[in-house]
C-alpha cells in the first residue's frame, strides 16, 4: 500500500476502487452530512492526482469497449441491450477479479450456457487437464512464495501464458516469468563495510614469502566478492518492501505438440 502523500499506481487500484470508497462512505458508513461526505471524498486528492484519475477512467472505458467488441462476435448476434447488460455485469458487478462464474450464474448474467452430455464431458475434462499441465494451474499463485531466499528477483523459465490449438498442432506463447520485490531505497543509506589488513610497523608486505603474498591476495579477492553481498544485505535491511512486480520476458510462440 502507498504511504501517506504517495500516489498509488494503476496496478494497485481501479475505477471500481474509487467508486467502492464512495459507496462505503454513503451506504456502509451511512453518512448523510454532505459536508462530511465532501471532506472524506476530498481526501482522495491526497493520493489521486487528476491525471491519474483520468488514466483510470480511460482504462475503465477501454475494458468496457473490449468486452463489447468480444460480445459482438457472438453468433448469432446479440442485441445491443443484452451486450450492454453482460458487459456491465462482467466489468462492474464482479467485485473480485478471481471470482469464478458457474453455469447458473453465467446464465443469469445473460451468457449462453449449454449443458454437456456424458459423452461430451469426458473429452472436455481431458482438455482441461491438458491445459492444467501446460499452464501449471496447480502451482501456487502467491508471488511471495517465489522468493525462498533473500534474493529480490525470481525467474520461472518456460512458462506458457497462452496457446492456440487445432487438430494439426498445439502452439503456446512461452517465456520467462520474472517477479521482483519493489523496495523503497532510503535517500541516504548508511552502509559500513570494514576491510583492512594492518601489518606491524617493522613488517613490509613485499618482504613476505611469495606463498604468503599469494594467500593474502586470494583472501582479499574473496573479501571483495563478499562486499557486494554485504552491501545488498544492508540495503535490504534499510529498504522496506513496498510492492511486487511481475512480467513476461523473452516471450515467443513455440510449437509444443
Amino acid at each position: 500500500m502507498p504511504k501517506e502523500g504517495e500516489s498509488p499506481t494503476l496496478r494497485e487500484l481501479g475505477v471500481e476502487d474509487v467508486a467502492g470508497y464512495v459507496t462505503f462512505i454513503r451506504e456502509r458508513a451511512k453518512l448523510t452530512d454532505q459536508a462530511a461526505v465532501a471532506r472524506l471524498i476530498g481526501t482522495l486528492a491526497q493520493y489521486l492526482t487528476p491525471p491519474l484519475l483520468g488514466r483510470l477512467e480511460r482504462v475503465y472505458s477501454h475494458i468496457r469497449l473490449v468486452a463489447r467488441n468480444l460480445l459482438s462476435l457472438h453468433k448469432p448476434p446479440l442485441d445491443d441491450r443484452r451486450i450492454s447488460a453482460i458487459a456491465e455485469a462482467l466489468t462492474e458487478k464482479m467485485y473480485v477479479h478471481g471470482h469464478g462464474i458457474g453455469r447458473r450464474e453465467a446464465s443469469q448474467i445473460g451468457l449462453d450456457v449449454q449443458e454437456l452430455t456424458e459423452e461430451e464431458e469426458e473429452p472436455i475434462w481431458a482438455l482441461y487437464q491438458a491445459y492444467e499441465t501446460i499452464f501449471r494451474l496447480r502451482e501456487s499463485r502467491d508471488i511471495e512464495g517465489y522468493f525462498p531466499t533473500a534474493a529480490d528477483t525470481y525467474e520461472l523459465p518456460d512458462t506458457a501464458v497462452a496457446c492456440i490449438e487445432s487438430d494439426a498442432a498445439l502452439d503456446a506463447f512461452v517465456g520467462t516469468v520474472r517477479t521482483q520485490r519493489i523496495r523503497r531505497i532510503p535517500p541516504s543509506p548508511t552502509i559500513n563495510v570494514n576491510l583492512s589488513i594492518n601489518f606491524p610497523a617493522n613488517v613490509q608486505p613485499q618482504q613476505l614469502p611469495q606463498a604468503i603474498q599469494q594467500l593474502m591476495q586470494q583472501l582479499l579477492q574473496q573479501a571483495g566478492q563478499q562486499i557486494n553481498t554485504l552491501v545488498a544485505q544492508e540495503l535490504q535491511k534499510q529498504a522496506p518492501i513496498i510492492g511486487m512486480s511481475a512480467s513476461l520476458v523473452g516471450g515467443a510462440w513455440r510449437k509444443i505438440a
